[in-house]
């Protein structure tokens, strides 16, 4: 009697135990998204004018260029002042177009409320 009153306890710890972690995780977090949601968000990503999305890597500031993702990024006259060292390893989104040689026309390099972690972080490069 003793081993079974034993098992149902376990068994009620256990169900509340998992009934616990389960309540505290928000609905958002344990969806997963879907492949329509991934294109959707993929196709909209397609369209932007969104160049790179990544850590800064190196700064030249004398030439007000960032690096980052292997690419050289040369900032708009008005966002010079983010030519510094305090921005590196920080995630930035620069929007622009690619010239007909290859090279990138910024338009706008906008920082990221995003920490970068290594192999979890999404980057984006337009080729």
């Amino acid at each position: 009697m003793k081993t079974r009153m034993a098992k149902l306890a376990m068994s009620g710890v256990a169900i509340a135990v998992s009934a616990a972690l389960l309540g505290a995780v928000p609905q958002s977090a344990a969806l997963a998204a879907t492949p329509i949601q991934s294109a959707a968000t993929f196709q909209s990503l397609a369209y932007s004018d969104l160049l790179l999305s990544g850590p800064v890597d190196q700064v030249i500031a004398k030439s007000f260029q960032l690096k980052l993702l292997g690419q050289t990024v040369i900032l708009p006259a008005t966002q010079h002042e983010l030519a510094t060292d305090g921005i590196i390893g920080r995630m930035i989104a620069v929007y622009g177009s690619i010239a007909s040689n290859g090279s990138l026309k910024v338009r706008q390099v906008t920082l990221l409320n995003t920490e970068y972690v290594p192999g979890s972080t999404p980057l984006f490069l337009r080729a």
